[in-house]
């Protein structure tokens, strides 16, 4: 099984830094050319750091990648996470704005999410992807359930 984990995560300031920086350049990779010109001596490059220096963080290519899965589930996550600590009354509104931040989501670099949905398959990321599914499950759905949040009467 490919290693997708993090070989390290960073602590300090500047290797964070760092770390940003190669999975932004990664993104940017994913965006011009898709998978096929995605590979660490391209990512290293375009962040400006050696492929040593990547690989202290990544074991491999996969293992950016699924970072960069990670990320981005990661921000959509937060999106639904904000709308659901304050929803907006009424549930069909709320269905609405939980709705728009998804595709809001996959607007802001419609590439990249488009290539990260297909790279998500190619990974060995399921737990992750049905602990996920469970906790936004629990998050967009506890607001509905709460009858006075969304002005849904129930019997």
């Amino acid at each position: 099984m490919t290693q997708v984990d993090p070989r390290k995560r960073p602590r300090q300031q500047r290797s964070i830094a760092t770390v940003q920086a190669i999975v932004e350049a990664g993104a940017r990779i994913l965006e011009r050319g898709g998978l096929e010109s995605f590979n660490t001596n391209a990512v290293a490059a375009l962040a400006g750091v050696g492929v040593g220096s990547l690989y202290q963080y990544f074991p491999s290519k996969q293992a950016l990648l699924a970072e960069l899965v990670r990320s981005w589930r990661t921000l959509v996550v937060a999106r639904i996470e904000g709308i659901a600590q304050n929803p907006p009354p009424g549930l069909e509104t709320f269905v609405k704005a939980l709705v728009e931040a998804a595709v809001a989501h996959q607007l802001a670099r419609p590439v990249l999410a488009r290539t990260l949905d297909y790279a998500e398959t190619t990974l060995p990321l399921q737990p992750e992807t049905d602990a996920l599914l469970v906790r936004l499950e629990h998050v967009a759905f506890a607001p509905i359930q709460d009858s006075r949040v969304c002005g849904f009467v129930t019997p």
